[in-house]
């Protein structure tokens, strides 16, 4: 139990250390770089972004939370692709965004720490995903971060490796 405990633990910490990476990620795109797809035919910092705050608020946030307070729930379906579609914007500020997905992550890692052990085991049923802990869901969050904290960093070699100039 003990090991549970220092695995558990060690989630949070990792879902905590992930918010500076991130803004630091972030640095290395300036201007019109923020817009400019990351890989050929793919997404943008900018759309990454919007990507993972509405997951994190869109989803796994309101599954952690609906998993606690029911048993055994149905949990919803979110569609990432058609969210993006229907509510992205462009316009939008990177402070805005970088502060709305840390402010779902803080919600989120409240949620699990006032957890008891039992909490971190309980389940729902999602319709694709099927029958998943509390605990597979915070780690899925913090594995879907990962990935696009990895998708930010990648290119960082062909923009020598320098934070782009902001303007204060």
């Amino acid at each position: 139990m003990e090991e549970l405990r220092a695995y558990r633990a060690r989630l949070l910490e990792q879902a905590e250390e992930q918010l500076p990476r991130l803004r630091e990620q972030l640095k290395f795109f300036g201007g019109d770089e923020l817009f400019e797809p990351i890989e050929s035919g793919g997404w943008s910092p900018h759309q990454v972004l919007v990507h993972m705050r509405d997951v994190e608020q869109n989803a796994f946030l309101p599954r952690v939370q609906i998993m606690l307070r029911e048993a055994h729930p149905e949990l919803p379906y979110f569609d990432e692709g058609r969210w993006m579609e229907q509510h992205y914007d462009r316009a939008e500020p990177l402070d805005s965004l970088l502060e709305s997905f840390e402010n779902a992550r803080q919600v989120l890692l409240g949620e699990v720490r006032a957890a008891d052990p039992q909490g971190w085991s309980r389940d729902g049923r999602h319709p694709t995903q099927g029958i998943r802990t509390v605990q597979w869901w915070f780690e899925y969050c913090l594995q879907h971060t990962e990935e696009h904290l990895r998708q930010l960093g990648g290119n960082k070699e062909s923009r020598g490796q320098l934070p782009a100039e902001t303007e204060d």
